[in-house]
């Protein structure tokens, strides 16, 4: 027995003992203190009406306060009830007819909250969607739990919409009953419905494309080839033998063809391109097996590399691979003529991932065209070598594993392009010192097996020495 409903009896105990005190000690002394009978017995008149005065007047202010607090009790419940913008209903559990409903559920139901009281429930639901109350309203019955659940209604007008209800088991003036919370949620569902239909939609043109594009890509290299083949058939059987301008017309001929077809190769490799399994991968040992292919390379055109630490990363190695791959092929083909190339590679850590950022000295990108070069077949400079497909491919490939790419404007004068990269690592993790040490060794093996000037091989054996202990940076090598 709770608090609250044991307080009557406490009062009508109280009020009984009391009374009893009362009437034995006060027969006890007027007994004592008045021996004529007939003086005793006006006495126990007097006393009697006071008596009956004084359980009036008990009565009467405990019955006040009582009302009180009713009135308050009814007034609370009329701001939380009636008042509340929540639609709410109140209604039997056994009869299943409506007992209270609020203005906020009138609203909703589009019927006055009056008119509403006595209704069943069937009359808010469509015969199919009735059926499926008994079994609800039996499962209620049982256990009394709280319970949610989306349910088809009906308005006054007979619009159906769609509702999500959370009841909860209440006490009405001893009856058992629900108190059921109304949401409307038909704009919800149905955007939702909207997004899915969308989305199935959007994937089944996104497959049809992919189906249509690669095979026009695939099928138009057929003819090209033959295109090419008897183009350059021609050239060479016919050059000279015609005159100057036929040798022209018949030189552009085979450049555009040989042209169409690159860009019918890369397009079909752009389509084509999907996600591999990711895995962690080391970044140095990545960059050391790309500077080993390009040693030559580089130092046919007198340019260095620059190797900061770099870190371990969440994605495909040959992905990876290909993304530097572009990026140094890149600068190598955009370098300025008029120095020696210099390309620095370095990695700072960001929430959840790592940014490498790929700076040279080269000619450089005009910061409106820095987004533009990310867009397919997109060239700056026609006369060099290349197609344009090389940083959409690196944007498609990091997209796969949450990475992006980005191009920013130069921070020094003598900067030619910064192209920044983002990758996802491991839970957010930093790399340990003794993979990156090992990382940057590889890279300096990698470096003398190179026929290298000697100033370049010293500089590589002085700067991957092995630290002293406790020392926790890690100096860049250069590669020339």
């Amino acid at each position: 027995m709770n608090r609250r409903s044991s307080a009557p009896t406490i009062v009508a105990l109280t009020y009984a003992l009391f009374g009893a005190i009362w009437i034995l000690v006060s027969d006890w002394v007027a007994a004592v203190l008045i021996p004529d009978p007939s003086a005793l017995s006006a006495v126990q008149t007097i006393k009697g009406w006071l008596f009956v005065a004084g359980s009036a007047a008990l009565i009467w202010a405990l019955v006040r306060l009582w009302v009180d607090r009713l009135e308050k009790t009814a007034h609370h419940y009329s701001m939380l009830f009636e008042a509340s913008p929540q639609a709410m209903v109140i209604y039997d559990l056994e009869r299943l007819t409506v007992i209270e409903a609020n203005e906020a559920a009138a609203l909703l139901l589009g019927r006055p909250a009056a008119a509403m009281v006595g209704l069943d429930l069937h009359d808010f639901m469509t015969p199919a969607d009735g059926a499926l109350l008994a079994p609800w309203i039996a499962r209620l019955r049982g256990d009394g739990a709280d319970s949610r659940g989306l349910w088809r209604l009906l308005r006054g007008d007979g619009a159906p919409i769609e509702v999500e209800i959370h009841s909860r088991a209440v006490d009405h003036a001893g009856r058992s009953a629900r108190l059921a919370l109304l949401t409307d949620v038909t704009a919800r569902l149905t955007a939702e419905r909207g997004q899915r239909d969308a989305l199935a939609a959007l994937e089944r043109s996104d497959s049809e494309w992919h189906q249509v594009s690669a095979v026009a890509a695939h099928d138009l290299q057929e003819p090209l080839r033959m295109v090419v083949s008897y183009l350059q058939l021609l050239d060479r059987r016919y050059r000279g033998r015609l005159d100057e301008d036929a040798d022209t017309y018949i030189g552009f001929a085979v450049e555009g063809a040989l042209r169409l077809k690159g860009l019918v190769a890369e397009l079909a490799d752009f389509i084509t391109l999907e996600a591999h399994p990711a895995r962690l991968v080391d970044a140095n040992a990545v960059m050391a097996d790309l500077a080993r292919r390009l040693g030559p390379r580089l130092d046919e055109l007198g340019a260095v590399l620059v190797l900061d630490t770099l870190p371990i990363v969440e994605i495909a190695p040959d992905h990876l691979r290909r993304v530097f791959d572009e990026l140094i092929d890149n600068a190598l083909k955009f370098r300025d003529p008029d120095r020696a190339l210099r390309v620095a590679v370095s990695a700072s850590p960001i929430h959840g991932g790592w940014e490498i950022a790929f700076a040279d000295n080269g000619q450089g990108v005009p910061p409106d065209c820095h987004e533009r070069v990310f867009g397919m077949f997109r060239r700056l400079h026609p006369a060099t070598p290349g197609l344009g497909a090389g940083l959409p491919t690196c944007r498609k490939l990091l997209g796969f594993y949450g990475g992006t790419i980005r191009m920013a404007r130069p921070d020094q004068a003598d900067q030619g392009a910064i192209v920044f990269l983002t990758l996802p690592s491991p839970a957010g993790r930093r790399d340990p010192p003794s993979l990156t040490r090992a990382a940057t060794g590889s890279i300096c093996d990698t470096v003398r097996g190179w026929p290298l000037p000697p100033s370049s091989f010293e500089v590589c054996e002085t700067q991957c020495s092995a630290p002293s202990p406790g020392d926790s940076s890690e100096p860049p090598t250069t590669v020339s």
